[in-house]
């Protein structure tokens, strides 16, 4: 019974880890001060105070803080650190070209429930923050702001910004927005 107990304790501790990180894969960082290392960069779906790399595929992991990166690429994404007001976030690039949009999820975790042998923890919808970048300008977009500063900000393309004005695009289509906006001539 003890060694179910075990196995069971082990195999959810393995699970909450693999819902946020998924190993480690062939990429690079580049610090603020103009340093590249290329090493095995950690691959999760967000990234908070510190990155875990390696150096060599089976060499212990490192750490660096975030803080101190200034772009950093795995193999599924490319990623740089925005300053957002006051706090830096290291933001995932979604569409590049003339206007390049980042974003930044922040998983929420919910209460903790009681489950059969054990703990669960329910997740919440998760928090996500964008930012476009134009003109070399890093810019914010909120739900509650789109509908006035995407016109304001793509006002070169009129297809994209009658859309915005006739609701045929939301908040929700704001990857489709910058794409619509990188090919408009």
């Amino acid at each position: 019974m003890k060694t179910i107990i075990f196995f069971l304790a082990m195999t959810l501790a393995c699970n909450s880890t693999a819902q946020t990180n998924f190993g480690f894969g062939d990429g690079f960082i580049i610090t603020k001060q103009g340093d590249t290392i290329r090493c095995q960069v950690e691959m999760a779906v967000t990234y908070e105070d510190k990155i875990a790399y390696k150096k060599n595929k089976d060499d212990y992991p490192l750490h660096i803080l975030t803080k101190d990166i200034h772009a950093m690429k795995t193999p599924y994404k490319y990623l740089q650190n925005i300053l957002i007001g006051k706090k830096e976030l290291l933001m995932s690039l979604m569409v590049d070209g003339k206007a390049r949009l980042y974003s930044h999820v922040i998983i929420n975790s919910g209460q903790p429930k009681a489950a059969p042998g054990g703990t669960m923890v329910l997740y919440q919808p998760p928090t996500v923050t964008y930012i476009v970048e134009k003109d070399k300008m890093y810019y914010e977009v909120k739900k509650k702001d789109f509908k006035t500063m995407m016109p304001k900000l793509l006002e070169s393309c009129t297809s994209v910004t009658e859309k915005i004005a006739t609701k045929k695009y939301h908040f929700e289509d704001i990857e489709k927005v910058i794409q619509e906006y990188n090919s408009c001539q």
